[in-house]
């Protein structure tokens, strides 16, 4: 088996079955967790402050949450509800401190980092006189609209102006997006963690987040690929990405793009992953595998500090969730958006779609195309056969033109350079054939199924 050549593991076994939220039940545990959320939020504020004199690494990632606890706050202004008081307080105070608006003097191109906190508390009417003069002054800096900064960050610079209400500025929302992902048909068997986060980014800005606040659009972005989140929501589940599953369901909750029954079901398997404590983890086995989730290693901060380091993005993001679920679902439960499946008794076949996505991310073509064959004849092929053709599509993106399966480039030569008998036409017919032959029978297994099921992206030949 080619597949012998990766490092990894049959995910089959170690991925958890999701137990779908009941559909009376949406409301209240939505509730819970976004209690919970606050709770271990504000049990944790201390760990928030800019200030802390630690080296530079470790205050950028305190100023980041900081940043990132101003947005959390500014979701619950809008809706009236601030329950972490100390967060708050901590908010206002740090901000209205010279020590930290000054930053901005110092870097204005940093107005994407350090201009939310200040943002904020001008929206609450908590902002300093000195504090505000700073904030209306780098606005006016040309440095402040580098025409070299990447879109991300100009979308970042977009959203703030927006919340603030700040319109002299010269960027174009509509011309960020067509530099984007909102406008691309990305495949979740090929597309890198960071542009999944792009798109969730682009559709969370344009919706402030879920905050309602009137400066932002109420209708939905136009966007022509709800099966894209969706199968993007089923490989990061497969991969363990709390952080990641939860922007994206909160992107499809927001865009109303999800079936009821998908949103219970990604829902059960947030919810599977709330620590005692509150906050939301990833489900890793090891501290490498933790690393590539929240990028830094953490060894490099100690006990209470290094839990904090790396689950307080994904608790934010899960607080922002469950906002958005306790405000939407009797909306969402009433969509025509439906998909007659049995969520609970299909689950199984739902995470292997998303073993399948994860499995060809990382070119595992043939393990990934026997669980695809597998999935053949069942209604998770019926009901979602928009999203399995991503599967189909990426492997036929891999056939060659001698109708094998793959570039086997280092692998081939792996081969061939391990022992002096081993040939190019053994390497044919001991690991390419075989391959081919699953990736080619998969191919056969669903695609009638999927006739007439396909409603975006490129036909299948």
């Amino acid at each position: 088996m080619i597949d012998g050549w990766d490092t990894i593991m049959d995910k089959k076994a170690n991925i958890p079955v999701p137990e779908p939220v009941r559909r009376d039940a949406v409301p209240k545990r939505s509730a819970a967790f976004k209690e919970h959320a606050d709770t271990w939020l504000e049990n944790n504020v201390h760990r928030f402050d800019p200030s802390l004199g630690e080296i530079p690494e470790k205050r950028e990632i305190r100023r980041k949450a900081f940043t990132e606890a101003a947005l959390y706050l500014h979701v619950a202004e809008m809706q009236g509800d601030v329950t972490t008081p100390q967060l708050k307080e901590l908010l206002v105070s740090r901000t209205n401190d010279e020590s930290f608006y000054s930053l901005l003097v110092r870097t204005p191109t940093e107005l994407n980092k350090i201009g939310y906190p200040l943002v904020y508390l001008a929206e609450i009417d908590e902002l300093d006189r000195d504090a505000q003069r700073v904030l209306n002054d780098v606005l006016e800096w040309p440095e402040t609209w580098a025409t070299s900064l990447p879109p991300s960050r100009q979308l970042d610079l977009w959203h703030i102006c927006r919340m603030y209400g700040y319109t002299d500025h010269p960027l174009d929302f509509r011309r960020l997006l067509d530099q984007g992902n909102v406008n691309r048909y990305l495949s979740p068997a090929r597309v890198g963690q960071n542009d999944a986060f792009g798109l969730t980014h682009e559709l969370l800005y344009y919706h402030n987040l879920g905050s309602g606040s009137d400066k932002f659009p109420d209708e939905p972005l136009a966007y022509d690929y709800p099966s894209v989140l969706q199968g993007l929501l089923l490989r990061f589940i497969a991969e363990g990405h709390t952080d990641l599953v939860a922007e994206l369901l909160l992107c499809g909750v927001l865009q109303r793009q999800l079936p009821p029954g998908f949103v219970r079901f990604v829902l059960g398997w947030i919810l599977d992953h709330v620590d005692d404590d509150g906050y939301l983890s990833f489900p890793v086995d090891s501290p490498e595998k933790l690393k590539r989730f929240v990028g830094y290693d953490p060894a490099d901060w100690q006990n209470q500090n290094e839990t904090w380091r790396c689950y307080y993005h994904p608790t934010i993001v899960g607080g922002l969730l469950a906002r958005a679920l306790t405000d939407a679902w009797p909306e969402l439960d009433t969509e025509a958006n439906r998909r007659p499946i049995d969520y609970r008794s299909q689950a199984e076949n739902l995470v292997k779609l998303g073993d399948v996505f994860a499995l060809f991310a990382n070119y595992s073509l043939e393990q990934g195309a026997t669980y695809l064959r597998e999935l053949s004849e069942t209604p998770v092929v019926e009901e979602y056969g928009d999203v399995v053709a991503h599967a189909v599509r990426f492997l036929e993106t891999q056939r060659r033109s001698d109708g094998t399966f793959g570039c086997w480039t280092d692998e081939q030569r792996l081969f061939t350079s391990k022992h002096e008998s081993n040939t190019e036409a053994d390497f044919r017919e001991e690991l390419l054939q075989p391959v081919s032959e699953t990736c080619e029978s998969a191919i056969e297994a669903v695609r009638s199924d999927l006739d007439g099921a396909i409603d975006d992206g490129p036909e299948l030949a």
